[in-house]
């Protein structure tokens, strides 16, 4: 599946990348956006309303979603002792779905806030999370190795009952592994809420928050596709799912993915992504 010339621009991409990342804070990303890949990345950042570094770790997702607006899906997951919300608070971001998925997904708690997973990779290390310094690198290495499969998302909202009704085609260009499953998540964006900042601001009353995890439609750690996974025959998915009044349609996403799901590996086959209301 892969190309091999693509790949190749890829890794001397990354090798400008990395020798950049090692002079500076924060990576210089290069101008990637016109090479062509049929991957779409999922980068699910662990972050908290308590947390003073994260508002530096959502500026980074905003750049790196502004650098590859075609390829690179955001979720924002609240979970651990930083996600608790302030005394004043008007939202609790936590979801029990969250907090599963450190904890019995990936069986690991993350190292820092913010971290991140990359298309729910275990990384060399032997754990799944990465500091924010290196998401561009892995976004950009997984660019370079493409997909072997293709997600179509067919939707549609009424907003009397707060219905959402999704369709999922999933084409595979080759035969795909038998522990395949499709995972559904619901993120909303733009929520006015507190934020710890950095002194000497402290808590923000009216942060904006970005892509918060929601809900996860399906299972935790997805629902298993019992259907073969053949190269070139379709398979449709269908979701039904009755949003919470206070969401914002408007500003809510659906995210679907196709992951492995083994004890050693869940890793991100492809993602896509929807506004539920137009």
């Amino acid at each position: 599946m892969k190309n091999l010339s693509l790949k190749n621009l890829f890794s001397l991409s990354l090798i400008v990348l990395l020798a950049a990342s090692c002079q500076e804070n924060m990576p210089v990303i290069p101008d990637l956006t016109t090479i062509s890949s049929n991957k779409k990345v999922i980068i699910e950042e662990f972050t908290g309303v308590a947390c003073v570094n994260c508002p530096a770790g959502s500026a980074e997702i905003e750049s790196l979603l502004a650098q590859f607006p075609n390829n690179l899906i955001a979720v924002s997951i609240h979970t651990g002792n930083f996600a608790r919300p302030y005394t004043s608070s008007k939202y609790d971001f936590r979801t029990e779905d969250g907090d599963r998925i450190t904890g019995d997904f990936f069986g690991e708690e993350p190292f820092s806030y913010p971290s991140a997973i990359i298309d729910r990779k275990k990384l060399g290390q032997g754990t799944h999370y990465v500091g924010q310094t290196s998401w561009a690198g892995h976004i950009v290495s997984e660019f370079a190795e493409g997909s072997p499969v293709s997600l179509a998302l067919r939707k549609s909202y009424d907003s009397n009952s707060h219905t959402l009704d999704l369709e999922v085609d999933i084409l595979p260009l080759e035969d795909l592994p038998s522990d395949c499953r499709i995972s559904i998540l619901l993120t909303e964006t733009g929520i006015s809420d507190y934020q710890l900042l950095p002194s000497p601001t402290g808590w923000k009353s009216d942060y904006t928050h970005k892509h918060v995890l929601r809900d996860i439609i399906t299972n935790f750690d997805g629902d298993i596709i019992t259907e073969p996974l053949t190269s070139g025959i379709t398979v449709t998915k269908s979701f039904e799912y009755q949003l919470d009044e206070d969401w914002d349609a408007a500003k809510c996403e659906v995210i679907a993915l196709v992951h492995r799901f083994t004890s050693d590996t869940k890793e991100v086959l492809q993602a896509e992504k929807e506004h539920v209301a137009d």
